[in-house]
């Protein structure tokens, strides 16, 4: 059974999984989609990392695989997630945390190239854009993607996305997506918003036709039918260098103030500040409770039980009967 991490500021929450990806929500509605498949973890929010000038090698992800291996592991105490790998010759370390006063969650990608080549890369994000109530989501799934629309601020760099209501008292809430580049030189950045574009016909999340090589994001921005936030990043990396790329993602009530948001967000330091509150608003809900870091991991290892679907816990039939 996958574990989780459990990140949260007490209104914006962050569920991840050992292989980096994960589901967010605010007040009520599922910010991203994610679904519990705890034996692929083929859901949710992530990073893809490609390297086309080795195209045997396929894309692969900045997080762990499903599956443990020797150079891949996770370390979900305290009030961050950090997931690494290494595959072939790049080192790659995740660290997600949620800001500690605004509905915003930080995923910082660090990779560093290994090996005694310079290395061409991309790095693309991928995330399900729902804002609803998740139960209307996972019921009404195709009718609940008809409402989003999406659009690219290339001045901000960013990704918007609204839901258009559906009744006269439906909220209109707003997200934004955007990346911070730093520690090596980066090229263009492209996007997409519609994941049919991005996914491809009967492909699935595993291997999906943004990845291709030679593939490009196309851009796409509107009232698509199955809305997603990718930004792509393609940078070179010397050999031993290191780039740091932060994937910030926010909602808030209006379009001015989820602009403002990304505004603010995208001010050098503000991610760090993130990563350095990480945890704060944990302690002070241990310290409500009176509970210690040992329960609270333990309550963290139940979590998992609850949210996937597991028979490893569960009474046998007479019982339930």
């Amino acid at each position: 059974m996958s574990e989780l991490q459990l990140l949260s500021n007490g209104s914006y929450h962050v569920m991840v999984t050992t292989s980096g990806h994960g589901g967010s929500s605010w007040e009520g509605l599922a910010v991203t989609r994610w679904c519990a498949e705890a034996t692929l973890d083929s859901g949710g929010t992530r990073c893809y990392v490609s390297d086309h000038a080795a195209p045997a090698n396929g894309p692969f992800r900045a997080a762990r695989s499903p599956l443990p291996t020797e150079t891949s592991g996770h370390d979900f105490r305290g009030g961050r997630a950090i997931v690494w790998r290494r595959d072939e010759d790049i080192e790659m370390r995740s660290e997600l945390a949620v800001s500690m006063d605004d509905a915003v969650e930080l995923r910082r990608v660090v990779l560093t190239n290994l090996c005694e080549r310079r290395l061409t890369l991309n790095a693309t994000s991928y995330a399900e854009i729902v804002l609803s109530p998740p139960a209307a989501d996972s019921t009404h799934p195709a009718f609940s993607k008809l409402f989003v629309e999406t659009e690219v601020d290339p001045a901000l760099q960013a990704i918007l996305a609204t839901r258009r209501p559906s009744t006269p008292s439906d909220p209109t809430p707003w997200l934004f997506h955007t990346v911070l580049v730093s520690g090596s030189a980066a090229g263009a950045l492209s996007f997409e918003t519609d994941r049919m574009r991005f996914i491809g016909r009967g492909r699935n999340l595993g291997n999906p036709q943004a990845l291709d090589e030679g593939a490009t994001l196309s851009g796409t921005a509107g009232p698509v039918l199955d809305a997603v936030a990718a930004i792509r990043v393609p940078f070179v990396l010397d050999v031993g260098a290191s780039i740091t790329i932060d994937w910030l993602t926010g909602v808030a009530s209006a379009r001015e103030a989820c602009v403002a948001l990304a505004h603010k967000f995208r001010n050098t330091g503000a991610a760090k500040q993130i990563l350095e509150q990480a945890g704060a608003y944990r302690r002070n809900v241990l310290r409500t409770l009176s509970t210690s870091d040992a329960d609270a991991l333990l309550f963290q290892r139940m979590a998992a039980s609850l949210v996937y679907a597991t028979a490893e816990l569960r009474a046998n039939a007479g019982v339930i009967e």
